[in-house]
């Protein structure tokens, strides 16, 4: 599409003040480039660091206000993305919850497109957590028809990470620790155990120990 000069001169001297003439125009013809908008919602990306204080955890996804957008501009420049990152931020020794606001960045290839928001909010919790030790019964399963086992320790040490009010709550019944017979080599006197039960909702949960040493009898 273009402009005549005589179609843009008027539309410049209309925009001049009274004391101000335009004397000449450099060029004759005013050439646009026009191309059709459309808008398209994506997802935004946090690009955020968050290293917590020791002892210290950030409480599951992060909150992100508003979590989508919309991008207007011309289809070939939309079809390229699929979501905008926030600029980079670094948070350290968190040890408490927070709330941020952070700029959004359009990709520099979207030449002609723009945001709908220029910046998001977001936010996390963080906790405190805690650490305890608790001592599980070993179970062996599959034994063969006419036998009995004993295991050297009968007993071994779970390592629980969780909010101190849920370590209040957790107990040996909480947690399963098995030894299947069927997957001991010939002539090992030792059996791998698994850890095959555990409480949710834990930071986690770490057997000390993966293995047993044992003692079959024939009844």
């Amino acid at each position: 599409f273009y402009i005549t000069q005589l179609d843009f001169r008027k539309q410049i001297e209309s925009q001049l003040s009274a004391s101000m003439t335009l004397m000449e125009i450099d060029r004759d013809t005013l050439l646009l480039d026009f191309y059709k908008l459309e808008s398209k919602e994506v997802s935004v990306s946090p690009n955020i660091n968050l290293n917590p204080a020791q002892n210290y955890l950030v409480d599951g996804e992060l909150s992100i206000e508003p979590a989508l957008v919309f991008i207007t501009g011309p289809k070939e420049e939309l079809d390229r993305v699929n979501a905008v990152s926030t600029s980079e931020v670094e948070l350290n020794e968190i040890s408490e919850d927070f709330s941020i606001i952070v700029k959004l960045v359009l990709p520099e290839e979207l030449k002609n497109s723009e945001l709908s928001e220029k910046e998001v909010r977001i936010s996390g919790n963080v906790y405190r957590f805690s650490e305890k030790v608790i001592e599980i019964p070993v179970e062996v399963i599959n034994l063969p028809v006419g036998t009995q086992i004993k295991t050297f320790p009968s007993t071994l040490e779970v390592l629980c990470k969780a909010r101190i009010g849920q370590l209040k709550d957790i107990s040996p019944l909480d947690f399963k620790i098995v030894a299947n017979f069927q997957e001991q080599r010939e002539n090992n006197k030792k059996l791998q155990v698994s850890l095959i039960e555990q409480p949710r909702d834990v930071y986690s949960v770490q057997l000390l120990k993966n293995e047993v040493e044992f003692i079959l009898k024939r009844q």
